[in-house]
């Protein structure tokens, strides 16, 4: 059909291009040059018909100036014929000999020596002349008409001819597209529809090697594909079912359990806050004991100095009392010389009389003196020696008191570091339960949590439930598909039984992770 009416197309143009060039040809070359020869036909016989009216006589200025006009327009036409319209050699003859006729008929004319008679043949000769030429241009202009109306009826012939031919085609190739495309549409249609009642058995009876037989061909394979999938979706349905089942009585124990161990978990929060609230207050009290051992260190310091000191001073006095005892030593022999020299004076009084009856007296008194001192000086160093003996024992006493009260401080000391250690364990401790008391709180509020999204899991396993059976009776509309064996992937997903939050779990194969779909929620 394309091919059709591009032929028809192209011989319309060329119909259109023979007839304007037709045209062309009449309008510009064969009516032009019968314009131009009648218009010098039409001058020549205007000339002619002035001189017929003078005969013999002179022409008058107005014909003389009327015959110039004649004759220039009769130059102009003939110079717009001659040579451009000229076709063929009889018309060249035919023009040459116009220019011999009307040279020679002017030069007779201008020459005033011609006769009416010669004249009037002159001017007969050159009129038909003329008037050959344009008999001729009329002939050519009617060949050129009558060869565009051939042409015209050629292609109106062939143009008939090639609608009528396209209609035969046209007719042909629809009664052949009907019949190719409405016995695979009639078969879609009734496939199709089959497919729309839900029957999934539908068979196709032919095939077809053309566009329609790949749509039948996809549509079947759409049929298997479907049936696969229907039987998939319907086997998967039914387990659904009754996993959603499962879940929803399994959603039901852990929301129990959950509720139970939320309340443990409280319990538990509880009794942490007190253990948090018992061990900050043995941290405290253990910060406060810190504190009395690093004081007790410190006197105890000072106490262990202060006993260096009277280790000392001891060590001072006893030396002090040796030199006493040594100054007392001296003192008794001294009172000892004196004595013996007070008995000397005595012997010497004696011997001196009445003289020295005075001198005597005095050397008894001094005897006395001396012996007194020699008492005292002995009861000093007696007493000297006691304290001595007592210096020496305090000394002893003071030295294990001062190893004594270094052996303290060194205790003291270790209590000190002992009890600093317990302090910073004590905080430690208390830092430690005070993040288990938020850890147990966010686990408090994590099972919350879990409590409410057991039971919004277990309001969607009951939607999914009852999806799941909507799921059943929708796939129920179709039929005639082969249900799919069961797959190996698809297994039935355990649940804890019983209401017990200390259900054993199931028997893990050695080096083996059971997968996230079998684990058990039966405790945290």
């Amino acid at each position: 059909m394309i091919a059709l009416m591009v032929g028809i197309g192209v011989q319309g143009v060329l119909s259109t291009r023979s007839a304007q060039q037709a045209m062309q040809s009449i309008v510009g070359e064969n009516v032009k040059e019968m314009i131009e020869l009648s218009t010098v036909r039409a001058a020549i016989g205007d000339n002619r018909t002035i001189f017929a009216r003078v005969g013999a006589g002179n022409l008058s200025d107005a014909q003389r100036r009327e015959v110039e006009a004649n004759r220039k327009r009769t130059d102009e036409a003939w110079n717009h014929y001659y040579p451009a319209l000229v076709s063929n050699d009889a018309e060249r003859q035919l023009a040459d000999l116009y220019q011999q006729q009307l040279q020679s008929l002017r030069n007779e004319l201008d020459g005033g020596k011609a006769g009416e008679a010669q004249i009037n043949q002159i001017y007969a000769d050159l009129y038909e002349t003329v008037t050959s030429l344009y008999r001729g241009a009329r002939q050519a202009t009617l060949a050129s008409y009558q060869q565009s109306v051939e042409e015209y009826q050629f292609s109106r012939k062939v143009i008939i001819g090639a609608i009528l031919l396209g209609l035969l085609v046209a007719i042909a190739i629809g009664w052949w597209l009907v019949r190719g495309i409405l016995r695979p549409l009639r078969e879609a249609t009734a496939f199709s529809e089959a497919l729309a009642k839900g029957d999934l058995g539908a068979r196709l009876s032919a095939s077809y090697r053309d566009e329609f037989g790949r749509m039948l061909n996809a549509m079947a394979g759409m049929r298997d594909k479907l049936s696969s999938v229907i039987g998939e979706v319907a086997r998967n349905a039914r387990n659904v079912e009754s996993i959603s089942a499962e879940l929803a009585a399994g959603n039901e124990n852990l929301s129990q359990r959950t509720q139970e161990q939320a309340a443990s978990l409280q319990e538990t929060a509880a009794a942490l806050e007190q253990i948090t609230n018992t061990v900050g207050q043995n941290a405290d009290n253990a910060v406060q004991a810190d504190q009395l051992a690093s004081q007790v260190s410190t006197q105890a310091k000072q106490g262990g100095e202060v006993v260096n000191e009277a280790i000392i001073a001891m060590q001072q006095i006893d030396s002090s009392s040796k030199q006493i005892s040594n100054i007392i030593g001296m003192i008794d022999e001294i009172a000892f010389q004196t004595n013996l020299l007070a008995l000397n004076a005595s012997v010497e009084a004696a011997r001196a009389g009445e003289q020295g009856r005075g001198f005597a007296v005095v050397a008894h008194e001094v005897r006395q003196l001396a012996s007194r001192s020699a008492n005292a000086a002995g009861e000093i160093k007696q007493l000297v020696s006691e304290s001595a003996q007592r210096v020496s024992r305090g000394s002893e006493l003071v030295n294990r008191s001062g190893e004594t009260l270094a052996n303290i401080v060194s205790n003291v000391e270790k209590v000190t570091d002992l009890v600093s250690e317990i302090a910073v364990a004590s905080r430690e401790q208390s830092t430690g339960i005070q993040q288990i008391n938020l850890a147990v709180g966010e686990m408090d509020s994590v099972t919350q949590q879990n409590a409410s999204l057991v039971e919004e899991s277990t309001g969607v396993t009951g939607n999914l439930q009852v999806q799941a059976e909507l799921l059943a009776r929708e796939v129920g509309f179709f039929s005639g598909y082969q249900e799919a064996p069961a797959s190996v992937n698809h297994r039935p997903l355990p649940l804890a039984s019983g209401a017990s939050s200390t259900s054993a779990r199931p028997a893990r194969p050695a080096g083996k992770t059971a997968p996230m779909e079998t684990e058990e929620w039966s405790s945290f």
